[in-house]
């Protein structure tokens, strides 16, 4: 079991438990306050059931990892110095740690970032930690994939991408 799950239960449990410490419901046929014994078990449920339905946490850190392939763009001045190093073709992965979508495509992306790092280089986009840029290149749907050469967008592809059509961008591009 996921770790957050069992501290969302044992907090459960221990606040229902001191609920039910009050003893406060007079007929006894309150779940949380009727006795410790069932506001613990009630409790349980209650932070079992609120800690599934937020997700795990660790699943936002694993998608703003920095990648050996992938440069992360942290603010709009550090993306323009990327680009301005940069005069060949460059790849932009618009995302946002909440997207399901993005989760999936983001490791697919940083292997064709492997693949092709001789030919292109690839940055990543945090839209809530860089709304500007996202304000910027207009992004409407995530993930947004966007292929520049110097600082002219030539391509642009919403949802995840395949390998050969990311490959097919870059090529048209060098």
């Amino acid at each position: 079991m996921a770790m957050h799950i069992v501290i969302g239960i044992v907090l459960g449990a221990a606040a229902g438990a001191a609920l039910g410490s009050t003893r406060s419901c007079s007929d006894g046929g309150c779940p949380l306050t009727s006795t410790p014994k069932r506001g613990a078990l009630y409790g349980a449920f209650i932070g079992f059931a609120f800690a599934s339905m937020t997700g795990a946490p660790t699943q936002a850190k694993e998608e703003s990892k920095a990648s050996p392939h992938m440069a992360i763009a942290e603010s709009e001045e550090a993306f323009d110095a990327k680009l301005d190093e940069n005069e060949g073709t460059t790849v932009v992965y618009f995302h946002a740690v909440w997207c399901g979508a993005c989760r999936t495509y983001g490791p697919a992306l940083d292997e064709i970032a492997k693949d092709n790092q001789n030919q292109a280089s690839f940055l990543k986009v945090d839209v809530d930690k860089v709304p500007e840029l996202a304000k910027r290149f207009k992004i409407k749907a995530l993930p947004t994939t966007v292929v520049l050469k110097g600082s002219q967008e030539t391509s642009r592809f919403i949802g995840a991408v395949s390998h050969d059509t990311i490959e097919q961008a870059i090529q048209t591009e060098t």
